[in-house]
């Protein structure tokens, strides 16, 4: 005696191709449109605000009461107080000054990456950032082609 049901279910599997360099991938899912939507929600941009403002506060100059009140609310916004925590300024000036430059870097690649995914797979980004490796040679190379 069988058990199961006869009755056919069907899943509708979305698909799509992509390549992410010279690698093709294929990649699957119930809603891709959802993935998309989610992965591009997710990006927050005032991230790199908020590491930028952190850094301020240690190269700017103490004195600078305006400026000083400025970053005060800017920090009230993200919901914290921005202080110190080295001995001396020159010492937390240049830890903060690379990483601006780390912050910077970071900026960069993610904007490059977006542009790139969008440009190799535009209707699955979500999948090309995912599958690719951080790379200049990779990344100029999958632009390029």
């Amino acid at each position: 005696m069988n058990n199961f049901d006869d009755t056919q279910q069907t899943i509708d599997i979305q698909y799509r191709f992509l390549k992410v360099g010279n690698k093709e991938f294929c990649v699957w899912d119930y809603d891709l449109m959802q993935q998309n939507q989610g992965f591009l929600e997710s990006i927050d941009p005032k991230y790199f605000e908020y590491v930028a403002n952190i850094y301020a506060r240690e190269i700017i100059d103490r004195d600078e009461p305006k400026l000083l009140a400025l970053l005060d609310r800017i920090s009230d916004y993200f919901g914290k107080k921005l202080g110190r925590e080295y001995s001396s300024k020159s010492e937390g000036s240049q830890y903060a000054s690379l990483g601006v430059r780390f912050a910077y870097s970071h900026g960069l690649e993610t904007l490059f990456a977006l542009i790139a995914a969008f440009m190799q797979a535009p209707m699955c980004p979500f999948a090309w950032i995912r599958l690719y490796q951080p790379s200049a040679e990779k990344l100029e190379s999958c632009c390029i082609n």
